[in-house]
């Protein structure tokens, strides 16, 4: 599920996180850049961080599959 134009409820959850040096103002920067307040930045880039992991995951299903396929027969002469 791809979040858009969320809007706060009083169902949201809240979680504080702790960031290591300097992404706080990386992130700032990037929020700032995409025009969204720095929780829909973070948000939306933890969404979009979930989305990318399953159709990874999906995509290596597909490559095994095609890995353990039979190969096909070569034409006599080839």
């Amino acid at each position: 599920m791809t979040l858009t134009n969320h809007v706060s409820s009083a169902h949201d959850e809240k979680f504080v996180v702790r960031f290591p040096h300097g992404m706080r103002e990386r992130l700032s920067a990037s929020a700032r850049d995409n025009q969204r307040s720095m929780n829909a930045e973070v948000v939306f880039r933890m969404d979009h961080s979930l989305a990318l992991e399953a159709e990874i995951t999906r995509l290596k299903a597909v490559i095994d599959r095609l890995l353990t396929a039979p190969s096909p027969a070569r034409p006599e002469g080839a």
